[in-house]
């Protein structure tokens, strides 16, 4: 929710630039939660990543300040989130898999985001559903899909390869939707020279 309301005030790209320190915080959480410390070469990377994100974020700063909190409050609640699960999907006293991961997950997720929504979209959801039933249930039941699956590619994900693993995968996801929202967008064309290295 917070990802979705920084969307208002700032661009996709510098949200999902920020984004991109998911790995920092996952690792950071992962030495805490799942008592995993990173080798060398992750804590390379993960310095490389930070000073990236650093650079594109501090020229933005000026800009979108409610994003940027908003965005990193997002990125923290994700990488609690992965490591959590990752030490959920990786216990001793009993493993969990992503589609029990994701059958715990979603009713909690759907109680706490159902006051907001009621809040905040109950009579733009009414609107739609007296004017478009068809399209709103729809989309309603489209989207629901969409973030089961998303769930179970998750946590299989961290299952498989660790929580640091896949929020570092995740910055693949970051890039090309740089460049979509390069090429779809029109985005990137007022970056400078620090945002674009």
């Amino acid at each position: 929710a917070c990802n979705h309301a920084s969307l208002t005030v700032m661009e996709l790209s510098m949200n999902q630039v920020i984004r991109a320190s998911i790995p920092v915080i996952v690792a950071l959480l992962a030495v805490c939660i799942e008592a995993k410390v990173p080798s060398r070469a992750e804590v390379l990377c993960l310095l490389v990543i930070s000073i990236g994100v650093m650079l594109a974020v501090w020229e933005e700063s000026k800009n979108a300040v409610l994003g940027i909190i908003l965005t990193v409050i997002s990125s923290v609640m994700q990488s609690v989130q992965m490591s959590v699960s990752g030490r959920l999907m990786s216990g001793r006293s009993g493993k969990l898999n992503s589609f029990q991961m994701t059958f715990y997950t979603g009713p909690v997720a759907f109680i706490a985001l159902l006051p907001f929504a009621v809040i905040a979209e109950a009579n733009v959801f009414n609107e739609a559903l007296t004017t478009r039933p068809g399209s709103t249930i729809g989309f309603l039941l489209g989207s629901c899909c969409i973030a089961v699956v998303y769930n179970v590619v998750l946590f299989q994900s961290v299952g498989t390869l660790s929580s640091v693993g896949t929020a570092i995968l995740g910055n693949v996801k970051i890039v090309l939707l740089l460049f979509l929202s390069a090429a779809l967008l029109s985005e990137l064309h007022n970056w400078t020279a620090n945002q674009s290295l």
